[in-house]
């Protein structure tokens, strides 16, 4: 089982765990290597929109094709009325309309538009725009 995540909290919390079958992989996304057809479950809650528009046509198709048929994504992109799209330019956001194109090569099993105005994790005051999708690779 592999744990992707660019902060070392993640390797800590997968040693507490003392679990050899969990590899922590201290990366982006963008920086790991997925492997065709390897995944029963891809989890990316928060992460994705952290990859730059550049980065994540490529990083998007390595990921669906790394989950195996019959597998689950599990997900969050962030919306275009997203406070940060203005204040994070090298982050990608997207339409619902897009979020949809990328699930394709998947069975729609849930998918969640959100909206709240709330805090980030600095406490900074933040306009939300999530979607929140689960989803079966055909």
């Amino acid at each position: 089982m592999d744990a992707v995540d660019r902060d070392p909290i993640t390797k800590e919390v997968g040693v507490e765990l003392n679990d050899n079958s969990l590899e922590v992989h201290l990366k982006t996304f963008a920086e790991f290597d997925f492997a065709d057809d390897k995944y029963d479950l891809v989890v990316a809650k928060n992460s994705l929109p952290f990859v730059t528009p550049e980065e994540f046509p490529v990083l998007w198709e390595r990921l669906s094709n790394s989950v195996k048929t019959g597998g689950v994504f599990a997900g969050t992109f962030f919306g275009m009325r997203d406070t940060w799209t203005t204040t994070y330019p090298r982050m990608t956001f997207l339409t619902q309309e897009q979020v949809k194109d990328l699930l394709e090569k998947f069975e729609t099993l849930s998918f969640n538009e959100r909206e709240e105005d709330a805090t980030d994790i600095q406490g900074n005051p933040k306009h939300w725009h999530l979607y929140e999708v689960i989803a079966r690779k055909n």
